[in-house]
């Protein structure tokens, strides 16, 4: 059985005090794709630019920081080394069974990334990690689909 699993990247626009996580990101595009993944019932991680993989209900501080500003400012290898941890936190996590329904090591998992390109180097370090898993890449999913309303 394939277990399905979501990621929500972080935006630009956020809530000015501390909130959960799943509240923080105020933009338009980040609360689509979180009403979209709540709405399908996949257990979901969002990707912060400042603090990393997190869940949905942490608690977190507002901050003023992009993930591609973050990128612009690292470098190649920085950035590299950044994904790593952060795939290397997701496979954690599963392991964990962090993930709700999700109890331990799926054998095969189909991971939806709903986020901006600059999320890409992230997904392609994941996979050079779990190369076993199924990985599909849902980037700009929501985007579309607020543009064709």
């Amino acid at each position: 059985m394939i277990g399905r699993i979501a990621i929500l990247g972080c935006g630009a626009k956020k809530a000015s005090a501390r909130r959960l996580a799943r509240e923080l990101y105020t933009g338009p595009l980040f609360r689509a794709a979180r009403d979209y993944i709540e709405a399908a019932g996949l257990p979901y991680a969002i990707l912060s630019a400042r603090w990393g993989l997190v869940a949905p209900w942490a608690s977190l501080e507002p901050y003023d920081l992009t993930v591609k500003e973050q990128r612009r400012h690292m470098g190649d290898e920085d950035w590299r080394i950044w994904c790593h941890a952060q795939g290397s936190a997701l496979l954690h996590q599963l392991e964990l069974g962090i993930f709700g329904r999700l109890c331990g090591w799926p054998a095969a998992f189909r991971l939806e990334v709903h986020a901006g390109a600059e999320y890409a180097a992230w997904v392609r370090e994941l996979r050079r990690k779990a190369r076993a898993l199924r990985v599909a890449v849902v980037i700009g999913k929501v985007a579309r689909a607020l543009r064709s309303r």
